[in-house]
């Protein structure tokens, strides 16, 4: 049996709508919601990595259970007590762009019934939106000022856009039904057929207010149609595979 009956879990980089969609769903009472909106539990995988260790079963069936247990609590303790094992658990992060094969295994393995969304977003307009949010926060402000020519190009970066290698490595794992791609741009320019496909796929009807805007602010990074042009021509597949999920 499995340790976690259903789960839905949602990828996508920063600035992808993954904070405003999860802020949708969590106001309906058909999920569990867990205490902090970024679980990160199977990519940081220190909770779960003492399971698969080469002696675990080579371990009395007593102590196996005992660890087992530890890992269920473990998971458990992101979410608020009243939690019901019928409904699914949230568990949205930008971080799962980066989500390992050994990490897939461990969520195949652990969660009953498992369904992903994975959020895109035209490249561009991602990674410019991702430094005007940086001036907003000042994370590493004036770094990615003196970068902003280059950064598109660091390895985060890369790792960020690389949604057509998440699609992937998902649907080898779990098949092309349990995946459910979403752009962006149509949460809000096609936010009733948003509904009605996520509400299909999950079997739980999805509301979205698109009145609701999150992250606005007014500082805004200089960058030139030669850069957007740049940053479109790195990420050509990418482009294309967020083209084709756009409704």
């Amino acid at each position: 049996m499995s340790e976690i009956p259903k789960a839905l879990i949602c990828v996508g980089a920063p600035k992808c709508g993954t904070t405003w969609l999860y802020h949708q769903i969590k106001k309906s009472d058909n999920f569990n919601t867990p205490i902090n909106k970024e679980v990160d539990f199977w990519n940081i995988y220190r909770h779960s990595s003492n399971v698969d260790r080469g002696g675990f079963k080579q371990l009395p069936r007593k102590v196996q259970k005992l660890i087992g247990l530890f890992f269920r609590a473990n998971y458990f303790k992101n979410y608020k007590d009243d939690y019901d094992v019928d409904l699914f658990f949230l568990d949205f992060s930008p971080s799962y762009m980066d989500i390992k094969n050994k990490h897939i295994e461990q969520i195949k393995k652990n969660i009953g019934e498992v369904k992903f969304v994975l959020c895109t977003r035209n490249p561009a307009e991602r990674v410019v939106s991702h430094l005007n949010y940086s001036v907003r926060m000042k994370k590493f402000f004036y770094l990615k000022l003196f970068l902003k020519d280059f950064y598109y190009k660091s390895r985060k970066c890369r790792r960020s856009t690389n949604y057509s290698g998440v699609y992937d490595r998902l649907v080898r794992a779990f098949g092309e039904d349990k995946v459910c791609v979403i752009a962006y741009e149509d949460l809000f320019s096609n936010a009733q057929k948003c509904e009605e496909k996520l509400s299909f796929f999950i079997g739980e009807k999805i509301t979205l207010d698109t009145d609701e805007v999150l992250n606005k602010g007014e500082s805004r990074v200089s960058v030139s149609n030669d850069m957007i042009k740049r940053i479109n021509q790195y990420y050509y597949d990418q482009a294309r595979f967020w083209e084709e999920s756009l409704m």
